[in-house]
């Protein structure tokens, strides 16, 4: 935006990811066991941090102008980078000041 300052900015996104899953406590018998495998899965939200280990995902965003002067984020997820398949940006959000 014109003449305005850039105050924050974070991409929306979509990961596939894998992991290990739980099976219940009960009983199995032997050849139901390759029944069961891991879990797969998808998340949307925002993307607040990324090493080369592992995402971070935020479901709900709230800007440091509405916020007390800082960005803050709620309901965080971490994914290792290890049992995700596909990142793909969505969207990039661009927060500018209200002058």
């Amino acid at each position: 935006m014109k003449n305005k300052k850039l105050i924050s900015k974070y991409d929306i996104v979509h990961v596939y990811w894998h992991d290990a899953a739980m099976h219940g406590t009960g009983q199995v018998v032997f050849k139901d066991v390759k029944k069961y495998g891991i879990m797969k899965g998808h998340v949307t939200g925002w993307l607040v941090d990324e090493t080369k280990d592992h995402v971070t995902i935020a479901m709900d965003f709230f800007p440091a102008q509405e916020n007390n002067g800082e960005d803050c984020f709620r309901t965080l997820q971490s994914y290792p980078k290890s049992g995700i398949e596909k990142i793909v940006k969505l969207k990039t959000l661009e927060i500018y000041e209200n002058k």
